[in-house]
């Protein structure tokens, strides 16, 4: 018997380029870059080297791709790196006179992890992650998925054009990265109503992703503590299809397109995911919290989760790296005991898809990636359990039943409260207007040129960018709510005053020399073209995959 596993890494944030270097602005980039994405990649490159049957599926959303490539983040996080190094070689010094060996030997440590990662950027990956992706992807080592153009949370757009358009913009900055169609598509938050796999037929993609209840039915797992609400029920799934009933275990195929639906399995979910039954909340981790107070650097370990950050004890790498081994062998047996007992139960060879977000890996749990390269590794030589990817997996087990699926996201409750509650209906009548008459200009305007071009595309960009669900998202965790206020209300206006402007045949040199400035800090999707947001044309999609055989469709 052989079962499949499924690593889905999910990978997003904000667009931080050029609004400063606070909290909530282009640090939390650069840390994702430091922390997560540069030791994720420098990894999977590794064990692809050593020719280990490695298949991971890895999203990185279009505003995350549009800032990875572009030369001014990769200047300010070679500034931010040098900060690092400098605070880790002060912290080196401090704790040298202070005759401090235990805290010298990991301040130490923190400033070569800082240098190799400096490297790492630039000799290993020319300072484009983007291109390393790329490579990774063209070995067979990785598959990547697009996603929505700023991570809009889909099912609350409400226009089509906006659904089609984040959708579109996504799916055509897949194809400039990676010079290919994109086969999976990541729906932000797992969030899914009827009718949007109809666009994504549209578009060619074969497979996407809900959470667990969505397949199932019932109520969802809770991924966070960070809310305190009552949870709303999910619609019932309608018939059984599958003869043991829906189950996260097999892939489904949608009546309406075609496209395919993976279930995120919720016990290994929260088997990682959860930090009060996770491997992340073990005491000889290191302690995300707790910083130098002078250099911002972590010493220490969670020691007990529930304690005060006074009293948590210096970290030890060597024992962290043992918890790492012990968590990397609990994990595989779990995978593969759960699909030896489902193909023992149902005759039928199971998947386990098992979605992350890739910034867990290394910069909430610094540990994460070495567990991930200890599971893969693992996985690699397990005589039971083989590593794959969903298009892989569908070549060699087409889905051969049909669902229709209900209303659903991972949030909280399995719906929407996250993105829509008392704290955040306000910005949504304001989205809304501001779909809509970006819908009519490009009505209006169906061949623009010249500056009315330019600030019509402009105008399309700050529509994307006020759809972006991280606004909604940091006012309700209460994580940033008055920069993702601010954030909102400031793409608001400069849509209301590019959509003003449009009407005139010339500009005054204050408005173009402001246009310019604008194109410069908001200029993402240089490719955009503003009539992506024109009412689309109604029509019966299906999914090409869902009409070929997925053996000739993979990579096609």
């Amino acid at each position: 018997m052989t079962g499949n596993l499924v690593f889905m890494l999910h990978s997003h944030l904000p667009y931080f380029r050029k609004v400063g270097s606070r909290l909530s602005g282009e640090e939390w980039l650069y840390e994702a870059m430091a922390e997560s994405y540069i030791p994720l990649l420098d990894t999977l490159e590794e064990l692809a080297r050593r020719g280990l049957p490695l298949r991971l599926s890895l999203g990185f959303t279009p505003i995350l791709l549009a800032q990875l490539a572009d030369a001014y983040v990769a200047d300010r996080f070679d500034e931010y790196l040098a900060a690092k190094i400098r605070a880790a070689g002060y912290d080196v010094l401090k704790f040298g006179m202070d005759s401090r060996e235990d805290l010298l030997a990991l301040a130490v440590r923190t400033k070569e992890w800082y240098e190799r990662v400096r490297e790492s950027f630039h000799n290993r990956h020319q300072r484009n992650l983007v291109a390393t992706l790329r490579r990774l992807q063209e070995t067979g080592a990785v598959e990547l998925t697009a996603s929505a153009a700023t991570h809009a949370y889909l099912p609350l757009l409400v226009q089509e054009s906006a659904i089609r358009a984040q959708l579109a913009v996504g799916v055509e900055m897949y194809r400039e990265a990676f010079s290919r169609r994109p086969l999976g598509f990541w729906l932000p938050e797992c969030a899914y109503r009827p009718g949007l796999d109809s666009h994504l037929a549209d578009l060619g993609i074969c497979y996407f992703f809900v959470d667990t209840h969505t397949i199932e039915g019932g109520l969802p797992a809770d991924r966070s503590s960070a809310f305190a609400a009552r949870p709303a029920r999910p619609p019932e799934p309608r018939s059984l299809e599958a003869p043991t009933g829906r189950t996260t275990f097999l892939a489904y195929r949608l009546a309406n397109s075609g496209v395919v639906a993976f279930g995120r399995n919720s016990r290994v979910g929260l088997q990682v995911w959860s930090a009060d039954h996770g491997y992340p909340g073990d005491g000889w981790y290191r302690e995300f919290h707790k910083r130098e107070i002078d250099s911002g650097h972590k010493y220490w370990r969670v020691t007990d989760r529930r304690s005060d950050l006074g009293v948590k004890a210096l970290y030890n790498p060597a024992e962290a790296l043992a918890r790492v081994r012990e968590h990397a062998a609990h994990f595989t047996a779990l995978v593969a005991g759960m699909l030896e007992d489902f193909e023992r139960s149902t005759g039928w060879p199971g998947v386990v898809v098992a979605c992350y977000d890739t910034e867990l890996f290394g910069h909430w749990w610094f540990e994460g990636v070495a567990w991930l390269r200890e599971v893969l590794c693992r996985c690699a030589v397990h005589p039971s359990l083989r590593l794959t990817t969903p298009s892989a997996y569908l070549a060699a087990h087409p889905p051969l039943y049909e669902v229709e699926l209900p209303e659903s996201s991972w949030g909280l409750g399995g719906q929407h409260y996250v993105w829509f509650n008392p704290a955040t209906e306000w910005l949504w009548p304001l989205l809304y207007e501001a779909q809509s008459r970006m819908e009519e200009l490009a009505e209006l305007y169906p061949d623009a040129t010249g500056d009315r071009r330019r600030v019509l595309n402009q105008a399309a960009r700050e529509v994307l960018l006020l759809q972006a669900s991280d606004w909604p998202f940091l006012i309700t965790t209460g994580q940033a709510t008055d920069y993702a206020r601010d954030r909102f209300q400031v793409h608001l206006a400069r849509f209301r005053r590019l959509a003003d402007a449009v009407g005139p045949e010339l500009y005054s040199p204050s408005f173009l020399a402001w246009l310019a400035e604008l194109e410069e800090s908001d200029r993402l999707f240089p490719n955009l073209d503003y009539r992506i947001f024109r009412r689309p044309v109604k029509g019966g999609a299906t999914s090409e995959c869902a009409n070929s055989s997925w053996a000739t469709a993979v990579y096609s």
